[in-house]
């Protein structure tokens, strides 16, 4: 059982060709958030059609949260909406805000961005923002931007792992806190692909690979209850 994971898209035309791509050679892909982009020129409804256009085209098992740059902005009544042109994806093989998709015995929960309260039993969630207080939600110049929701909810559901994003440049991309995985593959803007992580759920492997030019960076974890988590890192030319 291996998942593909990724985030922080943010409207890059290249990465989501890449996803259509690379997307089918695993059992599930997950996107943990900002597939649209906030900062771009691009009316929000033009967006969300590009977005819907390229994820139509995998036809591979999605789990797929909404992050801040996915929601809409009512201007009336100055607050933002929940992401909810998501559900067009939604299906039996798509689980989008709120839904857990089962597959292969896997239990894999998409926790939306304005999710209250959030989470649910499962045994992956994915989230845009990981819990706060962790080296994965800290910005390299020290900020925790980690989501303080998450915490609770975590405690409450102890699922194995949470595959998040929302920082770019986290302290780390990986740690385990009371027996919970935590992964966020970060983003590197100009990358030829999206930073992505794969994870063997049988092995308790997980691949981190990021575009350095001009080769790609891979970093393993291993992860054994109850063994902490050990990284090994290499170089793909």
């Amino acid at each position: 059982m291996t998942l593909l994971h990724v985030t922080d898209l943010h409207l890059h035309p290249r990465w989501f060709e890449w996803l259509a791509e690379s997307a089918p050679a695993h059992d599930v892909l997950c996107i943990s958030g900002d597939l649209l982009s906030a900062d771009s020129p691009t009316p929000h409804a033009r967006q969300v059609e590009r977005v819907l256009g390229w994820l139509h085209r995998i036809s591979s098992p999605m789990v797929i949260c909404s992050g801040n740059h996915d929601l809409e902005h009512d201007d009336r009544h100055e607050r933002w909406l929940p992401a909810w042109w998501l559900r067009d994806l939604a299906g039996p093989r798509v689980a989008v805000d709120g839904d857990t998709l089962e597959w292969c015995a896997l239990r894999i929960h998409a926790v939306g961005c304005t999710t209250h309260p959030k989470g649910a039993p499962a045994d992956v969630w994915v989230a845009h923002a990981p819990p706060s207080g962790l080296a994965v939600g800290r910005r390299a110049y020290g900020f925790d931007d980690g989501d303080p929701d998450l915490d609770e909810a975590a405690a409450r559901h102890r699922p194995s792992m949470i595959l998040s994003g929302h920082i770019h440049e986290p302290a780390t991309w990986w740690e385990r806190r009371d027996g919970i995985v935590h992964i966020n593959p970060g983003r590197v803007a100009h990358g030829r692909f999206p930073n992505h992580v794969l994870v063997d759920w049988d092995r308790r492997t997980a691949h981190r690979v990021c575009d350095s030019m001009p080769g790609a960076t891979c970093e393993i974890a291993t992860w054994s209850a109850p063994e902490e988590p050990a990284a090994t890192a290499c170089l793909e030319v």
